[in-house]
């Protein structure tokens, strides 16, 4: 049944789940290959049914899935495209439906994503503007939903990244502002949740990007203080899962920029 649109869309979910699976066991080319099957048939459906918001999101996240799959395999420009596409998509669906907290959500991220790529294309000044749009709606979302941890944590990272590309820019008292109130949010998501592993690693982000922040500064004793923070959390984190090797490598970045300031 070639013309049966359930079976079309069932078949779209279907690779959709097999990238996700293959790209959770680490083949990203694999995975790259099922998005890209999800993606003609989420297409097909969009354009036959235009005004369906469920094929129009779904072509999003499609979208979505390849430029993640790309930025992975380095292939930022190619991302860069994908991201964009899944942007415009996300904004149509907003201004559709703007009191949708999701699609707000996932604009929101799309801005995110735009930025990071743009960041790491050296596109700073981009990369500033998309997070800037990022930071406006988490504020709005987090204003309404105070409660929503997903929210304030999404905040907090709209902070970091804020912090890091103001940083890179020259801007140290707008990048001190922004690490400030993400750390700020971060130690109270690791005393309200104690057992997340992700919020006490962001919490140490948290601290070794402010003690980094004091090194550029030229203030050693308040860089050493937040170093020692990061320390304390990241050799936790490391006693707790050794072979996790992003942890120890975060250890070893704060031990050596601690051995650094001696």
């Amino acid at each position: 049944f070639p013309n049966n649109v359930y079976f079309k869309n069932g078949l779209a979910i279907s690779y959709e789940k097999l990238g996700q699976t293959n790209q959770a066991l680490g083949n990203i080319e694999l995975a790259l290959e099922f998005f890209e099957k999800q993606t003609k048939l989420s297409e097909q459906l969009h354009d036959e049914f235009p005004t369906n918001v469920n094929f129009k999101n779904g072509l999003a996240i499609s979208y979505e899935k390849l430029g993640e799959t790309n930025q992975a395999l380095g292939n930022l420009q190619l991302a860069l495209e994908f991201f964009e596409k899944y942007n415009e998509l996300k904004k149509q669906l907003y201004q559709d439906f703007p009191s949708n907290i999701n699609f707000k959500n996932e604009l929101a991220i799309s801005y995110s994503k735009l930025g990071e790529v743009n960041l790491a294309l050296g596109h700073l000044h981009l990369a500033l503007e998309f997070f800037e749009k990022d930071l406006e709606l988490q504020k709005q979302l987090y204003h309404d939903f105070p409660t929503n941890v997903n929210f304030k944590n999404e905040l907090a990272v709209s902070y970091s990244k804020l912090g890091e590309t103001n940083q890179d820019l020259g801007h140290l008292h707008l990048a001190l502002e922004y690490f400030e109130k993400c750390n700020e949010l971060v130690k109270q998501l690791h005393e309200e949740f104690p057992p997340n592993v992700n919020f006490k690693n962001e919490l140490a982000i948290s601290y070794a990007n402010l003690g980094y922040y004091f090194e550029m500064t030229k203030d050693i004793e308040k860089a050493k203080h937040y170093h020692l923070r990061a320390r304390k959390y990241y050799m936790e984190l490391t006693e707790k899962f050794p072979n996790y090797a992003n942890f120890q490598y975060n250890l070893n970045w704060v031990e050596n920029r601690l051995s650094q300031l001696q």
